[in-house]
């Protein structure tokens, strides 16, 4: 089983990856349609909401990364890395 630690590193980087896939035309065709939600067009809709979506689960991920280096620096006895913050 893998670690929180390695879990959440593996989000940063698929995050993105998920982010370019939505934007793929096969993606973004789906949505293409003449129907709109509240008199906004419906593309116009999905494109907002899935780089919303993007935005809040990249800064949820950023700062929970940020909360475990914090404790992991904070640890005693860690040993520094070569930027020298903890391992």
């Amino acid at each position: 089983m893998s670690s929180p630690n390695r879990r959440l590193r593996d989000a940063a980087v698929a995050l993105p990856a998920a982010g370019l896939l939505l934007f793929m035309p096969p993606y973004v065709l789906v949505f293409d349609q003449p129907a709109t939600l509240f008199g906004v067009p419906l593309l116009l809709v999905y494109i907002f909401a899935a780089w919303m979506i993007g935005l809040i689960l990249t800064a949820v991920v950023a700062r929970r990364l940020v909360r475990q280096i914090d404790d992991s620096a904070d640890t005693p006895g860690a040993e520094p890395g070569p930027d020298g913050r903890a391992r």
